[in-house]
């Protein structure tokens, strides 16, 4: 079918950035005319993209691209998107998200080392949602629970010079910055309107960085990865040092989602996930954040 060709063009486009989120697409005439197609092919294109959340479509204007990420195991019938473990962390987070979004109900648990994968991912998504100015969100809630590298020994570690703590300073300040985008975030949501109450988030820290990263999306889903430890050079002092650092950004992400039978192995491992966290969270030392303006 030529329009489902088109579909796969376009969203290939998509994926390899033709076009930023925000950015309008060039006309329905304009892409006829570049794809050799009608334009009565395009439209049933654009619209099968608007269906799947890729662009906002208006009566009278070009279509503008939300910011999600083009998923083609969705299109098949009875078959659960799932990651591939060559993608990277912030591509994978940021398609649940999406769901999320689009449902408008954003809850998301998270544990991690500084949380730069979902805040990454988040932010990805919300330049969507304010270019197309929704859905508004019915509720926004995060819990963030990350390191803030007081537990020492601990990593990353310059190799051979254990007692430089630079590489633990930097990773802290990426912790304590990616609360300020969060913080910045929901503020961002509340001034367009976009959430229909007050916007919550809550940050605790623990010690020492955890073995995996975990996200808990709407009460039904868990992503998770594991941290590896690398051997990577790193800008420290101004000199380039060897450490062994944690990976984050490029760690393979796997996803459960609850199942209709509520006892399923994959409803039993949600479960489980939750009840980790939430065990983790009662012993977290409260990081205090302020959304008012």
């Amino acid at each position: 079918m030529v329009s489902k060709r088109v579909q796969e063009q376009l969203e290939q486009r998509i994926a390899e950035g033709a076009w930023q989120p925000g950015e309008s697409l060039p006309s329905a005439q304009q892409l006829a005319e570049d794809l050799k197609v009608s334009r009565v092919t395009v439209q049933k294109a654009l619209t099968a993209l608007a269906r799947d959340g890729l662009i906002l479509t208006r009566a009278g204007k070009p279509a503008v691209l939300t910011g999600a990420r083009p998923d083609p195991a969705a299109r098949q019938p009875g078959r659960q998107p799932q990651p591939l473990p060559e993608e990277g962390a912030v591509d994978v987070l940021e398609r649940r998200l999406g769901r999320a979004v689009r449902s408008g109900r954003l809850r998301v648990d998270v544990l991690s080392a500084t949380s730069e994968t979902f805040v990454t991912a988040l932010q990805r998504q919300l330049l969507g949602l304010r270019a197309r100015r929704g859905p508004v969100l019915e509720e926004f809630r995060v819990r963030l629970l990350f390191c803030d590298f007081s537990g020492l020994p601990t990593f990353p570690r310059v190799l051979g010079d254990p007692d430089d703590h630079r590489p633990i300073a930097r990773l802290r300040r990426i912790g304590q910055d990616q609360v300020t985008v969060l913080r910045s975030a929901a503020m961002s949501l509340h001034t367009f309107r976009l959430v229909a109450g007050e916007p919550l988030i809550e940050a605790r820290t623990l010690p020492f960085p955890p073995m995996s990263q975990l996200y808990l999306v709407n009460d039904g889903e868990v992503v998770e990865g594991r941290y590896e430890l690398r051997e990577r050079q790193v800008e420290v002092g101004g000199h380039q040092r060897t450490q062994a650092d944690l990976t984050g950004l490029s760690t393979p992400l796997f996803v459960r989602t609850r199942h209709a039978l509520p006892n399923h192995v994959d409803s039993a491992y949600v479960d489980a996930a939750q009840a980790s966290f939430d065990s983790w969270w009662s012993q977290g030392d409260p990081y205090g954040i302020s959304l008012d303006r």
